[in-house]
């Protein structure tokens, strides 16, 4: 069995700060937690030996010692600075987000009361009870990661050395011989620094691949706003046996059709445009179709939008739709849409009452266009029988209608991006029981056989 859409980064690879800041938390409690993140995170030292960034990695020893996402939570709260705490800003707002502290813990932690909350024991109690609030939040983790909350607990639960990321991956996944490992790059979205540069990245992934028990094949991220975006691409592929690219829309841009206002203002200031953002793209995609690149988009309106609420609607398959018109020749390129364009249609009802929906333009484009895939990744409500149902039913209509569907759907998981019900562990064993009563052809279909085309192995 091949996962065709899965994740080794760890905490160290992300723009913590940019992250949580998108999400409204506080400057200095956002620089704060970042730091804790990337102090607590374990070190691998086979990755770490030859890498040149990251400014802690020196002084904090190798622990390859696996926890609980409880247990990291707890010791990024023991690494928080006290700065941190006693910030104002910071203060007020964690005050806000815990409604159900008794009221005589609460008076000295609101602004009124800042300088006296500095002082003696005062001081000490203040920064008890916001580390007690901030606890609070374990387990609040949500499959959309459009709030502080869900943000701070997805970031913690990615506190492991990457060979720990693996290992758990593996025991969530009995049977899978091949792990597509799809990179992030949203440094120049968010305007944050990661504690590993890109280029390291890309090198760490390339050992962990040689080191691993495993087949993992690697996909390394196109950030439209990266300026050697396409560089980074071709280091990765030629030099490092990287097979694909990841392309992240709701990070700030699209295939084409960018325009001024979309970017960021740190950007629009260095004289970034709309026009520069589709030839970048355009160079990229080219190359992709000179040397039968794949290519996997983030496709569904939920996930790490760089602005919550408002960035989904770029990961829109209607804007993958008009640049295969508009630019016939990348027809031929192998593109899947990820996610199947999200639950609604697979698992449950389309109801476009309760938002964006992908699913109709997903299926259409499978039909459509002959290299056209997508996968079924971070769909957890298969783990839930009513909707596990459902997908039975709808999957027989759906080849009906769209008969080249069989061909092109892909199992995939999204770990360790947040799930729900029975986590990772109940994932692959879900599908397998919603496949059972179909043809054998198309079970493997799903969970090797389009795969194995869209990669293009032997």
């Amino acid at each position: 069995m091949i996962d065709v859409h899965c994740h080794l980064f760890n905490a160290r690879y992300l723009p913590l700060v940019g992250v949580l800041r998108s999400r409204k938390v506080p400057k200095r409690l956002a620089e704060g937690l970042a730091r804790a993140m990337v102090t607590v995170t374990g070190r691998d030292p086979l990755l770490d030996a030859s890498t040149r960034a990251g400014s802690v990695r020196a002084s904090t020893a190798s622990r390859a010692v696996d926890k609980s996402r409880e247990q990291l939570f707890k010791d990024i709260m023991a690494n928080l600075s006290n700065e941190s705490l006693d910030d104002p800003e910071s203060a007020q707002w964690i005050d806000q987000h815990e409604p159900h502290l008794h009221d005589e813990d609460r008076r000295p932690t609101r602004a009124g009361n800042a300088r006296a909350g500095r002082r003696g024991p005062h001081r000490q109690r203040n920064r008890n009870n916001r580390r007690s609030s901030l606890k609070k939040w374990i387990g609040v983790a949500t499959e959309v990661i459009d709030t502080a909350e869900a943000a701070i607990n997805f970031l913690a639960d990615l506190a492991r050395p990457e060979t720990l990321m693996v290992q758990r991956l593996l025991k969530a996944s009995p049977g899978v011989h091949t792990f597509v490992h799809l990179m992030m790059d949203m440094e120049y979205a968010y305007n944050d620094h990661p504690d590993i540069d890109f280029l390291d990245q890309i090198d760490r992934m390339a050992r962990l691949a040689g080191q691993s028990p495993v087949n993992i094949i690697g996909f390394v991220a196109f950030e439209t706003f990266r300026p050697d975006g396409l560089e980074l691409v071709r280091y990765a592929i030629e030099k490092k046996d990287f097979r694909g690219v990841k392309y992240y829309p709701s990070s700030g841009y699209l295939p084409v059709g960018n325009t001024d206002r979309m970017i960021p203002d740190h950007l629009a200031r260095a004289g970034l445009t709309g026009r520069e953002m589709d030839r970048l793209n355009l160079e990229m995609f080219d190359y992709c179709l000179q040397y039968d690149i794949p290519i996997l988009t983030h496709c569904t309106p939920g996930g790490m939008d760089r602005i919550p609420g408002k960035s989904g609607h770029l990961a829109d398959p209607k804007h993958w739709i008009r640049f295969l018109e508009e630019y016939p020749r990348f027809q031929k390129l192998r593109l899947c849409l990820a996610h199947g364009g999200g639950e609604a249609g697979w698992l449950e009802d389309v109801d476009p009452s309760q938002g964006m929906t992908f699913f109709h333009d997903v299926v259409h484009m499978v039909q459509r266009y002959d290299r056209v895939y997508t996968d079924l990744s971070h769909l957890g409500g298969v783990m839930e029988p009513a909707k596990a149902m459902y997908f039975k039913k709808a999957l027989e209509s759906l080849i009906d209608r769209y008969p080249k569907l069989s061909h092109r759907l892909m199992y995939g998981t999204d770990y360790p991006m947040p799930m729900d019900g029975a986590g990772w562990k109940g994932y692959l064993p879900a599908w397998m029981a919603a496949l059972t009563d179909f043809p054998q052809e198309l079970q493997h279909d799903f969970f090797e056989g389009n795969a194995t085309r869209y990669l293009g192995l032997p």
